[in-house]
């Protein structure tokens, strides 16, 4: 266990950005909107667009704190491993949703609205332009530098996962949440080798 907690600290370190090299938070969410199109137009296999978007991901979200707050007062209970080990699974699970979700080129482009300021730190507000349906608007929270949240439409990604998976906890306990995680990524690699 000590070894995955090493591997976590330095896996983490190489994937942060750098504190000299600090960007906005619009430029940030512009850079990750970059890999998604280039994802995109690549239309590689699963793993190449996951392998790609686990950068992107910890480059722009704050795991650590997503990890806290989706738990909530569990977070408390776990021991610095299991607290590790939850990170590397969330940072998984994140990069899996959004290769199972940006998969093909289909004229699609991003446009960066206003920033405005919110009770934790900027919120980026964008807008997901498709060819094939309605825009989406996508709007970034961003606390200490990174994002912890990301509003779809008016629907919070961390107020879901926060209803979800406390609700596994408290009927199933933690090990479960971690396996239906897990389960959850490979569930979206074995979609796509349909």
């Amino acid at each position: 266990m000590k070894a995955l907690v090493c591997a976590v600290v330095l896996v983490l370190a190489t994937l942060a950005p750098d504190a000299s090299a600090e960007q906005t938070p619009s430029a940030l969410v512009e850079d990750f909107h970059a890999v998604l199109i280039r994802v995109m137009k690549a239309e590689a296999g699963f793993d190449d667009r996951h392998a790609d978007l686990m950068n992107g991901v910890a480059m722009l979200f704050d795991l650590p704190t997503v990890a806290r707050i989706s738990v909530g007062s569990t977070w408390k209970e776990l021991s610095d491993p299991q607290r590790q080990e939850y990170i590397l699974v969330l940072h998984d699970l994140v990069a899996a949703t959004y290769a199972d979700r940006f998969v093909r080129y289909n004229n699609q482009t991003f446009v960066t609205g206003e920033v405005v300021d919110g009770k934790a730190g900027a919120i980026v507000k964008t807008n997901l332009l498709r060819s094939d349906g309605p825009a989406v608007s996508l709007d970034y929270y961003f606390r200490n530098g990174l994002v912890f949240d990301v509003v779809a439409d008016g629907v919070s990604d961390l107020s879901l996962r926060r209803v979800d998976y406390n609700s596994i906890i408290k009927t199933e306990g933690f090990p479960s949440l971690l396996q239906r995680l897990r389960a959850n990524t490979a569930a979206y690699r074995a979609a796509d080798e349909d």
